[in-house]
């Protein structure tokens, strides 16, 4: 059973998700990316245990009820979870879907 469970990472910025890896060593190579070009702003990464918690986190954002945005969010949640390679090593993951303000 141990092996269905996934682990992601998120990459804070300022204290909101700017996006989630499927490695901490993507995570850590995308933290270390930012702090050379900028430290002024507060990074942190923070691990998302199995794909319910992934999905509460991207329902965090707004517009979570928005039916394309949601369609978005499982698209990018399936390519993560599916797209792996034959040695088990997940492949490089997507950014989470931009917020978007479609109920103005």
């Amino acid at each position: 059973m141990d092996k269905d469970r996934y682990m992601f990472y998120a990459f804070n910025v300022n204290g909101r998700t700017h996006c989630i890896f499927n490695s901490s060593e993507e995570a850590l190579a995308e933290l270390s990316t930012w702090l050379k070009e900028d430290d002024s702003d507060a990074y942190g990464i923070e691990p998302i245990e199995g794909i319910w918690r992934m999905l509460e986190r991207y329902g965090n954002f707004e517009d979570r009820y928005d039916d394309s945005w949601m369609k978005e969010v499982l698209r990018v949640t399936c390519n993560m979870i599916f797209n792996e390679s034959g040695n088990g090593e997940k492949k490089k993951s997507e950014k989470p879907p931009k917020e978007t303000n479609s109920k103005k």
